[in-house]
């Protein structure tokens, strides 16, 4: 977060960039500070065993976003996990990645009323789903949230592959190899 702070406080210094860019990138890290702040919180609730509630940590991130979207319409987040449990290793970078997913969907123009994530652990995988109803999808900004260097490099901490779904909205999956510490909660 900081390192990107830098690169927009140079190109608002050098004049690259309009000081109403910066705002919105201070406005794009003031998020991604509350996602960390979010996660870091819900890690001193990880179980003896060493892992994460994924429905608790995956509807706290996005319900907090969405609740500071900042919009006159209400944005509402749905989190479908069951009983999955995932170690810190993959619990972080996946709830990460989801706080960088609805960041930038709300950012958008259009913002989208309904947000939903799904995840699921079956046979050796994890399996994280994004789905919105906000506009379809548009390869002049939304490819970001599949090619930006902090989405780049957390799916290649999780070892995982990231595709663009077919549907209305956008709507991305994740898939990630299931460390032996994903279980599911009694």
């Amino acid at each position: 977060v900081l390192s990107l702070l830098r690169v927009h406080e140079r190109r608002v210094r050098t004049h690259e960039e309009e000081p109403k860019e910066a705002a919105a990138a201070l406005r794009a890290a003031e998020e991604r500070i509350a996602t960390v702040a979010i996660i870091h919180r819900e890690l001193h609730r990880i179980a003896a065993n060493g892992t994460a509630d994924m429905g608790r940590l995956l509807w706290m991130v996005a319900d907090s976003l969405a609740g500071s979207a900042g919009t006159e319409k209400q944005v509402t987040a749905h989190v479908e996990c069951g009983s999955v449990s995932l170690p810190a290793q993959d619990a972080i970078p996946t709830a990460l990645i989801v706080g960088e997913w609805v960041t930038h969907r709300l950012a958008r123009r259009g913002k989208p009323t309904e947000i939903r994530i799904d995840l699921q652990s079956e046979d050796g995988f994890v399996a994280v789903q994004y789905a919105d109803d906000g506009p379809d999808w548009d390869s002049d900004g939304d490819d970001e949230m599949l090619h930006s260097p902090i989405i780049e490099a957390l799916v290649r901490q999780a070892s995982g592959t990231l595709i663009r779904a077919p549907g209305q909205g956008v709507r991305l999956r994740l898939t990630f190899p299931a460390s032996s510490a994903a279980v599911p909660q009694p």
